[in-house]
């Protein structure tokens, strides 16, 4: 997570698994989920909250979701991605993320260039989902 944040953004801990010492390392602002640029969330979980979207004067204030899911690679959920920049589609099987996340995608990122960008994680693989990733289901 250290590359993607530092003392210029905001971010809200939606785990509360950050310890004042990783909060200290990343010298992020805290914020509410609702207004934070970033949001670290579990995937096993249901979102509870609801980020920033952007606004059609300014679509590249959204939040960006970083969630954290069992295992990308294999499990029972099968993502399939499709939009500009992926050839053809992009398919994934993963475990740990609740099926809740994939409708609040939808709904957040329904008007273009309006959403989030979602960063999956494991302890060892990442997979980025733009806003712009148009197919995004399980």
């Amino acid at each position: 997570m250290a590359v993607l944040v530092d003392n210029t953004v905001s971010l809200h801990d939606a785990t509360r698994g950050l310890s004042q010492r990783e909060w200290n390392f990343l010298q992020a602002r805290p914020e509410p989920a609702e207004t934070a640029g970033f949001i670290l969330a579990s995937g096993a979980d249901r979102p509870q909250f609801t980020p920033v979207v952007g606004s059609l004067e300014s679509p590249e204030n959204l939040a960006t979701l970083i969630v954290a899911a069992a295992c990308l690679g294999r499990g029972p959920m099968h993502i399939t991605c499709t939009g500009p920049g992926i050839r053809d589609r992009h398919e994934f099987e993963l475990r740990g993320l609740h099926s809740a996340w994939i409708s609040a995608r939808a709904k957040w990122n329904t008007w273009f260039p309006l959403g989030v960008d979602i960063y999956l994680v494991d302890h060892s693989r990442s997979a980025l989902c733009p806003l712009t990733t148009s197919t995004f289901k399980a």
